[in-house]
């Protein structure tokens, strides 16, 4: 079982504590985080940096600053094959292992949210 999202650097460097943040809805707004930028937009639901910790959990920091690639590393098949992430999850306000739509990637301040198709640049 995993204490924190960096145990998972067992199985793939990249997951070591880094500057990148990983941020996942919590079980609350899922519903409409899922429901990708647009809709977000339309109904005013967009997080922002001063909304982000009442939408989101921080699950982590990590190493790694390819979008692509981090989506990938944060599929539950990949960095919690065995179930290991569940504690991690369990004590966030987040219900899912896998990155989905609406799950944040932050980089240098800057907030990058996993869309229907790729990501948005959230201002």
């Amino acid at each position: 079982m995993y204490t924190t999202l960096n145990d998972a650097s067992t199985l793939h460097n990249e997951l070591a504590h880094g500057t990148t943040e990983i941020w996942y809805s919590k079980s609350k707004h899922f519903r409409d985080m899922s429901g990708g930028s647009r809709f977000l937009s339309k109904h005013r639901l967009l997080p922002t940096t001063d909304t982000l910790s009442t939408t989101h959990s921080k699950i982590g920091s990590i190493n790694t600053v390819d979008l692509n690639k981090i989506y990938g590393l944060m599929q539950g098949e990949t960095w919690s094959p065995n179930g290991e992430a569940r504690n991690v999850i369990g004590q966030s306000e987040s219900a899912h292992t896998s990155m989905s739509v609406g799950d944040i990637i932050k980089m240098n301040g800057i907030m990058h949210m996993v869309d229907n198709h790729g990501f948005v640049v959230l201002a």
